[in-house]
């Protein structure tokens, strides 16, 4: 069997250098403020492009010349293989944009054999004439002359509702079941939030979002009625379809809109601003001042329910799919899932990784130039002219900072320093040195996939159980002894990790022409 050890490795870091990294920049919520003038500022990213590694030939303090660098010069010199990334940011000025500027942020560890790497064409020759084997796989990192491997990490599996019975649900507050409907969504950058839906004693449902790492309870309703300015009757008659002649879950429904209705909570506006209000405090870094609390709630929904889905309307009708089979799983009507089952379960591979540390460092990288300019600002008064310069100026000093340093130390030490959490259950254990005591320990690095670190100190032996499920894409006996038993295990010759988005783009018109 052909079995390229470390392909999804590489596969994953060529999709972040060629679309990944472009999404996660657009990605990053715009920075809004004010000047002291009162002119109000928006500061968003346009693009953003990884290039290749190289060393700069300087006469005196210009640059003449760059040459390649290749990773045997790295090892030598004890150096970290990367290249800059490049980012283009707009400004705008009361609404209307006023200029732009493309500035070097910093720079990114390689991976070797990726698209950016210099080994990736050269023939077997080549390579053993720089210094590689001949047959090189690539799919490690080298930082400061080490060889680094980020690990394979099991993750919930994507967009799809699971529906949990935990006892631990019912410590959530008054009145909350055991029953809860789960769902991990991810975007095309691969950023992710957690979405839980709980059903409560009197018939209800909340919904808990994830921001920043804190979680939010909202009524279940108040969300519904954001997605869409159906009147009552409409949402009733789509909350139920599946589900006809289920009296109890028609009453569970009006309670809800009732109870809404109380509160004020009519329509859509409404909704956005009962919303908005409540997360002003939590979100007042990310949205403008000028902005209502009706803006607010909208960003809300962006940034924390169904990020995966573009428009309200396809989020109303998967949040309408999740409440029934919520009612389904709390009325017995069907079995309830386990997060640990690997059907449920997903791959998350080092270049998805670090693209969604990648995301969260430009977030920081312009959160710090925002609060360089405001300083300028203030400092200047009157005489401060806002222009790409300063922005330049601003941006142009971490070159060596929020995104170089905190990739290296994160590939250097396997520790990650985060705010919002990026919905992975560690944070510690990413990475671990590429020994080459000898091939085939050397080959284990790639083909090893960890349950986290989170389920070490865990009493359950839930974690740890070889299930049916796992036939032909967990290796059934490749596990160590000891407390990584089941938790480490290593995926099958013949698994094949998906890294890149299929194109589904001509399906609606397949699907229109076979009749649907």
């Amino acid at each position: 069997m052909d079995c390229d050890v470390a392909s999804y490795h590489v596969e994953s870091f060529d999709y972040l250098a060629e679309k990944g990294i472009h999404l996660a920049a657009l990605d990053v919520p715009a920075e809004k403020f004010r000047l002291p003038t009162g002119e109000a500022v928006e500061l968003r990213y346009t693009s953003a492009q990884l290039g290749y590694p190289m060393v700069e030939v300087k006469q005196g303090s210009s640059v003449v010349d760059s040459l390649k660098l290749f990773p045997s010069e790295c090892r030598q010199r004890g150096l970290t293989y990367r290249g800059p990334l490049k980012v283009s940011v707009e400004i705008r000025l009361n609404g209307v944009k006023m200029d732009f500027c493309e500035v070097i942020v910093g720079e990114v560890p390689i991976m070797l054999k990726s698209n950016r790497c210099h080994l990736r064409w050269l023939t077997r020759e080549q390579l053993v004439a720089h210094g590689e084997e001949g047959t090189e796989k690539g799919g490690y990192f080298i930082c400061k002359g080490t060889e680094k491997v980020i690990r394979l990490l099991v993750a919930n599996r994507r967009n799809y509702p699971i529906g949990i019975v935990r006892r631990s649900f019912r410590e959530k507050g008054p009145l909350f079941t055991q029953y809860g409907m789960m769902i991990r969504c991810v975007r095309g950058n691969y950023s992710a939030v957690m979405m839980t839906l709980h059903y409560l004693e009197s018939g209800t449902i909340v919904i808990a979002l994830q921001y920043r790492r804190e979680l939010f309870y909202l009524p279940f309703m108040y969300v519904i009625k954001s997605l869409t300015s159906m009147n009552d009757q409409c949402i009733m008659e789509h909350m139920i379809r599946c589900r006809p002649g289920d009296h109890f879950w028609k009453g569970c429904v009006t309670a809800m809109l009732a109870l809404c209705n109380d509160d004020g909570v009519v329509n859509q506006k409404t909704a956005l601003t009962a919303i908005g209000a409540r997360f002003r405090v939590a979100t007042q870094d990310r949205v403008g001042p000028w902005e209502i609390s009706e803006d607010v709630g909208r960003f809300l929904l962006r940034v924390c329910v169904a990020i995966h889905l573009d428009n309200d309307e396809d989020k109303f009708f998967l949040l309408s799919y999740m409440a029934q089979k919520l009612i389904a799983l709390a009325k017995g009507e069907c079995a309830a899932e386990s997060p640990d089952n690997p059907q449920f379960q997903e791959a998350a591979v080092s270049g998805h990784i670090l693209l969604l540390i990648i995301r969260e460092r430009l977030e920081n990288t312009l959160s710090i130039a925002r609060r360089k300019i405001e300083l300028e600002a203030k400092r200047k008064a009157e005489s401060f002219l806002l222009s790409s310069h300063e922005l330049i100026r601003a941006m142009g000093t971490q070159r060596s900072g929020e995104i170089t340093r905190g990739l290296e130390y994160f590939i250097a030490t396997g520790n990650l320093i985060t705010k919002g959490g990026l919905t992975l259950q560690q944070n510690n254990g990413f990475s671990v040195i590429a020994e080459r005591i000898n091939q085939l320990r050397f080959v284990s690095h790639f083909r090893a996939i960890h349950r986290g670190a989170f389920f070490m100190e865990m009493r359950t032996t839930d974690v740890r159980k070889l299930r049916p499920e796992a036939w032909g894409f967990i290796c059934p006996v490749h596990t160590p002894d000891g407390a990584p038993c089941g938790l480490l295990n290593h995926v099958t010759a013949s698994v094949r990790i998906v890294t890149h988005y299929s194109n589904t783009s001509e399906l609606p018109k397949l699907l229109g022409e076979l009749g649907m």
